[in-house]
């Protein structure tokens, strides 16, 4: 019995996960709701601080407020469920099944959190950075290279919120 390819394996957890996040459609469209009362939030509060002042500590409102509201766009995307997943199968001892498949547990919890990552990214961060982006005024970012650099830390993020 040869071993699985586990970029294949890790590619058929990704794609099941992302069906099973498909199905659940209305939590997705409260979660939407949710990360624009964040980012709001974040927008009014940012405007508070600053209170008719031009900057604070070098630092000025739109950038501020546009940092506030970018952040909760990209914890839509790279949130993920795999630890309260794995914690709930430790807790009910259905665990063990999981650790009798012929692939790594991590692949396994890999491949789920890759499948919500796009699903996430498809249904809760792209609406969510259009509805910010239709009701606050962001700013662009300084360079194209900033902007590449922000999405590799994104991707960034999520590996080490996985782990």
């Amino acid at each position: 019995m040869s071993a699985a390819n586990p970029a294949l394996l890790a590619c058929a957890f990704a794609r099941s996960s992302f069906l099973i996040m498909l199905a659940h459609r209305l939590r997705y469209a409260i979660g939407i709701f949710n990360y624009f009362v964040y980012a709001a939030v974040s927008w009014y509060l940012w405007g508070a601080v600053f209170s008719g002042r031009a900057g604070v500590a070098g630092w000025e409102l739109g950038d501020l407020r546009t940092y506030a509201c970018i952040n909760w766009i990209a914890r839509s995307v790279y949130f993920s469920n795999s630890d309260s997943a794995l914690a709930g199968r430790i807790t009910k001892g259905e665990i063990a099944s999981d650790l009798l498949r012929p692939s790594s547990l991590l692949l396994q919890y890999y491949g789920a959190a890759v499948g919500e990552l796009g699903f996430r990214a498809l249904f809760m961060g792209l609406p969510v950075g259009l509805v910010i982006a239709a009701c606050f005024e962001l700013r662009a970012p300084a360079s194209p290279i900033h902007a590449a650099c922000f999405v590799m830390s994104v991707l960034l993020a999520f590996h080490l919120f996985f782990a």
